[in-house]
């Protein structure tokens, strides 16, 4: 996964539990908690084009192959049939 860009103010959060009556070792152990989570979990633009990208190459392959069957058996109908008129 790409890095991320997002910031988080750690210390504006530790403040923010220590102001709502958090110990300052409690206080801490959430920030660390909700960065390592917010950093490990996120996504950037890139990661969902990457992936994007991925998918509508598959579905392209896919749809390929399906239409190629379908010609494929079409022709073979169409040669069936009329070796059977005549």
């Amino acid at each position: 996964m790409a890095t991320n860009s997002l910031i988080f103010d750690t210390h504006k959060a530790v403040s923010m539990l220590e102001k709502r009556g958090l110990s300052t070792a409690a206080a801490e152990g959430i920030t660390e908690l909700v960065k390592e989570v917010t950093e490990t979990n996120l996504v950037t633009k890139n990661d969902l084009e990457i992936a994007l990208n991925k998918q509508s190459v598959t579905l392209m392959k896919w749809v390929t192959g399906i239409l190629m069957a379908h010609a494929v058996g079409t022709a073979g109908l169409t040669v069936t049939l009329l070796e059977l008129l005549d």
